[in-house]
Parts: structure tokens; C-alpha cells; sequence
């Protein structure tokens, strides 16, 4: 079921409408309007989705269902927990305005991606991209690091903290051990977890349920094709396509909007491949028969 985007909306915006004072806004078959009302109709724009709806909603994923959100409407489903472990990536300052910026597929095999090479091309009015991670709560997206270290470089930091990247890295008085390989992470991907992050943590996401990205925007070198883009740091390899799972269904989440008018002609078939497969989208790593 797609959502398409409403145009700057906040989730409450979402839910509670246009307030109901004043006159009624009307969308239907009228003397004033004959052409309206030849798919759907209603006497009242102003109502929101409410709660009621939300939850709906929540039931019609969780039951094998597929919610197709972009730009305002992924936020929303978001910020109302429909998509665990999915966070809106800071923008900084970034400025974006109508532009065409370079995308690279994460998950070339994904159902969503049939069809399609390395890269392809997205319109983006915004800066929206998205953070994954495997945990649920504010530690989700937390990341303690020294200030002046790289995020995503675990050999940036010293595991003991003491001395130059070119001295001994031993703690004094112990008996040395092999660290365990450190792998660098993307920004694309989430945040890895530990033994001890892991052990009785309710807030850790089941594997079956952790969010999938399958498409990212290119590094900051090669992020521009056309229009205006400054500043991209913060937004760069960052993903802009993501689906998250949810009971047995799916919430896939446009940073972009992949059919807005005929400008974005190339990523109608990223929501066609989408509604034809929803029923192959389930995580990677799931078993058989935790597959809708």
C-alpha cells in the first residue's frame, strides 16, 4: 500500500488532520468541480488518520502487509515505531534544492532492485537519508567516540586510549592477547554490537527484524550529477532506500520520492518491484519459515 508523501507533515499532522473549524474542504463531484470524484471522494479533507488508523495500519504490516513511504510519510513511519531500528540521518548543513544526486544499490539481489545496474540516479528536493541500526531506544543511534577520531574507523581509536598510533598498543603488567579483528564500518550500515552489548539487552532487534538498505547515496566526490548540492558530507553514503520489517510485513522507506511526476521516470520500477514482490521482502538472514 503506498503513502505517498502530504508535503512537509509531522506524524501528529498525520494523524490529528487539518483542525475541523471553519468551513468544511470538500473533495467531490460538484457544479464547481464536475471533473473531481471519478476514483475516490469525500465531503471532507480535514480529518486525520487517528490513532484508530494508526493502529490499522501497525495491523495490516504486521500481518504480511507492505507500506510504501517517502520523504514525509517515511518520517512518519518512523517516528510511530513502524519502522524499528530506521532513523532520519542528521542533515547538518547540507543544502539540497531539486537535485540530481548519484545513488550506489547495497542489495543489487533485493526484489526491490530488479532490474537495475550499480547506480541510478535520484531527484532529491531534500537532504533525507537514513541511519539502520540493531538496537531499539535512544542507544540505537548513540555512538561514543573520541571527538576527534573518525566514526565510522575502529582503528581511529586505541582499544587501551594511551599513547601515539605509533606506539605499543599492550596494557602494562598483562599478558598481551590477539585483539579481535576490528572491521570499518560504513555509514550505511548499522552500528555492531558487541558480546556485552548484546547479552540481556531487550533493546536489540532480533536478525529476522533488522532493517535492510538497498540503496545509498555515492560518496561526497561523486554525489553530484545536477542542480545544487553543498556541503554533502553529512548526507553521503548514507542510505536513501531502506526497508524495515515489522511482524510479518514490511514498511519500505523513500528518502527520495520515486514517482514524483515524470521527472524520476527511472525509479518508478524501485515501487513496482516493490509491489509485485511483497511477498519475497522478508530479511536476508531469515529462516524459511519466518517468511510471509
Amino acid at each position: 500500500m503506498p503513502f505517498a508523501p502530504i508535503g512537509r507533515s509531522s506524524a501528529l499532522e498525520i494523524i490529528n488532520g487539518i483542525p475541523m473549524w471553519n468551513n468544511a474542504m470538500p473533495w467531490q463531484k460538484s457544479d464547481l468541480t464536475p471533473n473531481l470524484g471519478a476514483i475516490d471522494s469525500t465531503p471532507d479533507v480535514r480529518p486525520g488518520l487517528g490513532y484508530d488508523g494508526l493502529a490499522h495500519l501497525k495491523k495490516f504490516v504486521e500481518q504480511g502487509g507492505l507500506l510504501i513511504t517517502c520523504e514525509d510519510t517515511a518520517q512518519f513511519a518512523i517516528d510511530t515505531g513502524l519502522a524499528p531500528g530506521v532513523s532520519v540521518a542528521p542533515h547538518d548543513d547540507a543544502r539540497v534544492v531539486g537535485t540530481v544526486m548519484n545513488t550506489v544499490f547495497v542489495a543489487p539481489d533485493n526484489p526491490v532492485a530488479f532490474g537495475y545496474g550499480t547506480n541510478v540516479p535520484v531527484i532529491r528536493a531534500s537532504g533525507m537519508a537514513f541511519n539502520v541500526s540493531n538496537t531499539l531506544g535512544r542507544a540505537a543511534f548513540r555512538v561514543l567516540m573520541d571527538p576527534l577520531s573518525d566514526p565510522f574507523d575502529p582503528y581511529a581509536k586505541r582499544p587501551t586510549g594511551r599513547g601515539s598510533v605509533e606506539d605499543s598498543d599492550e596494557p602494562q603488567g598483562r599478558k598481551v592477547a590477539e585483539p579481535e579483528p576490528l572491521v570499518k564500518q560504513h555509514p550505511w550500515e548499522p552500528k555492531q554490537l558487541n558480546e556485552e552489548q548484546t547479552r540481556n539487552n531487550p533493546q536489540v532487534i532480533p536478525v529476522q527484524s533488522r532493517p535492510d538498505v538497498i540503496l545509498r547515496f555515492s560518496d561526497a566526490k561523486t554525489l553530484l550529477l545536477d542542480g545544487l548540492l553543498d556541503k554533502p558530507s553529512s548526507i553521503a553514503e548514507h542510505a536513501v532506500v531502506v526497508n524495515a520489517h515489522l511482524g510479518q510485513g514490511n514498511v519500505l522507506l523513500f528518502g527520495n520520492n520515486p514517482v514524483y511526476r515524470g521527472e524520476t521516470i527511472g525509479n518508478y520500477a524501485l515501487v513496482f518491484n516493490a509491489i509485485l514482490n511483497y511477498q519475497n521482502l522478508a530479511h536476508k538472514d531469515s529462516p524459511p519459515d519466518k517468511q510471509p
